[in-house]
């Protein structure tokens, strides 16, 4: 993936778990990124890592529920390393409150729904709406988002999350079909259970903390088990890939 060195690259989400270990690794790989979270302090605290190089990095709070910070985030990668290649994003709506009130559709709140798919369907069509004119530009790029095997599990909670997933996939197939011909890719992984620092990443609920890995590795997946699945996508090594959802997760559900 040497391809990656000096690439323009905007992570959506990269303060911890999953995107910062992309972050890393990309950096590390010469890539020159920008990292968006609005957790302040774990971009403050990605900060001294991200500056081992040999890319270069620089973070901003941002927010998907926030359209004029969608535009900034992208206009920052313009400023500061003239255009934009790729753009991965990992973030997702996992707040404790609207993870613990995605109740069953029976008894499900219409402001949870709302808040999940404004971020993790509408924010992130909304930055890809941002960044794909600047690829058209740069004669080409890449676009990875992050799915979740919730999206077909057919589990018993957080229905609004795993719909949303859903329809990250299917935004994923709609995008890659109209941006083909610009030769952009747009591609989602969908990670299982990852850990990062005894911290889940994903539909946290009492009901699944400390459960033991139910996947052919017998093991729970760390973030930088997705970055390396994520980083493919993002260069040229899979060129032929676009519309496609991967299941990076251990083994945990095996599908076509």
């Amino acid at each position: 993936m040497q391809d990656l060195a000096g690439k323009r690259v905007i992570i959506g989400g990269g303060a911890t778990g999953m995107g910062a270990g992309l972050a890393l690794r990309l950096v590390r790989l010469g890539a020159n990124v920008v990292v968006g979270d609005r957790n302040a302090a774990g971009l403050k605290a990605l900060e001294p890592k991200l500056a081992e190089g040999p890319g270069r990095a620089v973070t901003m709070v941002f927010d998907l529920m926030d359209d004029a910070g969608i535009e900034a985030l992208v206009q920052r990668c313009v400023d500061e390393f003239g255009g934009v290649d790729k753009l991965a994003i990992p973030a997702a709506d996992t707040s404790a409150e609207t993870m613990m009130g995605d109740e069953p559709v029976t008894s499900m709140d219409p402001k949870v729904w709302e808040r999940v798919m404004r971020i993790n369907v509408i924010g992130h069509g909304l930055l890809m709406k941002a960044a794909i004119p600047h690829m058209v530009k740069a004669g080409g790029g890449s676009i990875v988002v992050i799915s979740s095997e919730a999206s077909f599990l057919g589990m018993s909670y957080v229905p609004a999350y795993s719909s949303s997933k859903a329809a990250l996939q299917a935004l994923v197939r709609h995008t890659a079909r109209i941006v083909g011909k610009d030769n952009i890719r747009v591609n989602g992984v969908c990670p299982g259970r990852v850990i990062d620092d005894g911290r889940e990443e994903g539909p946290t609920r009492p009901e699944v903390v400390g459960q033991p890995p139910r996947n052919a590795l017998q093991r729970h997946g760390k973030p930088d088990d997705v970055a390396r699945v994520i980083a493919f996508l993002l260069s040229d090594e899979s060129g032929w890939i676009s519309g496609q959802t991967i299941s990076a997760n251990g083994g945990s559900d095996m599908r076509d």
